[in-house]
């Protein structure tokens, strides 16, 4: 569930944080009252593209940051993953953050650690789903089904279990590979080496005769 969220030097916004309760928030507000900025600034926290148009006038960088309230049993096992892999504890929920220079660039953080914006993007679909009219609608993923199914089949840990078996087999073929281009190398090198020799031989040069050869 979607906690805080913590707007700086963001279009029109000079530094808002706001906190959402339990159960059902509503931002409400007459036509242009930044009620679509806040969406779209939350948007890039989520890892949408950023530009340096969406920097207040004056300032040299934008940072959204969204603060989750989760825990390690309501994400997908990819996600889960990913986290462990990169040391990024959960227990106290999770903040997706991003920092815009003026110039377009942007840096993102889970939890204070910098990741590249696709694993920001990555880990904040498992979290949240943003609805727009024919757009982020999560189910119509099939990533999304798959997960749902697994989920409801009681498979995640059997699918945990192959993803590993998968990932230890692409590892094993990777190391053949290798070792087949070595030894296509050596055989390369071999014929190369007798080749050589066969050339020298043929030549049937005498003792002295390349330094005569090059005197001359």
């Amino acid at each position: 569930m979607l906690r805080e969220i913590h707007i700086k030097n963001f279009s029109i916004i000079d530094n808002v944080h706001i906190e959402f309760g339990e159960g059902f928030n509503v931002l409400t507000g007459e036509t242009g009252a930044g009620k679509s900025i806040i969406i779209d600034a939350l948007s890039l926290a989520l890892g949408e593209r950023a530009t340096g148009d969406f920097i207040r006038s004056g300032e040299k960088e934008a940072v959204v940051a969204a603060f989750f309230d989760v825990t390690p049993k309501v994400l997908d096992p990819s996600t889960r993953k990913f986290l462990d892999d990169n040391g990024i504890d959960i227990d106290d929920g999770l903040i997706l953050k991003r920092i815009i220079s003026a110039k377009g660039r942007s840096r993102a953080y889970i939890n204070g650690s910098m990741v590249n914006v696709q694993n920001l993007s990555d880990v904040s679909r498992a979290i949240i789903d943003v609805h727009g009219q024919y757009e982020h609608q999560s189910l119509l993923s099939p990533e999304k089904q798959l997960d749902l199914l697994d989920i409801y089949g009681g498979l995640l840990k059997d699918r945990k279990e192959v993803e590993g078996l998968y990932e230890n087999l692409h590892a094993l073929k990777r190391n053949i590979s290798g070792l087949e281009q070595k030894e296509k190398d050596r055989a390369q090198r071999l014929d190369m080496l007798d080749f050589q020799v066969n050339e020298i031989g043929a030549a049937d040069l005498s003792p002295g005769e390349v330094e005569q050869l090059a005197e001359d």
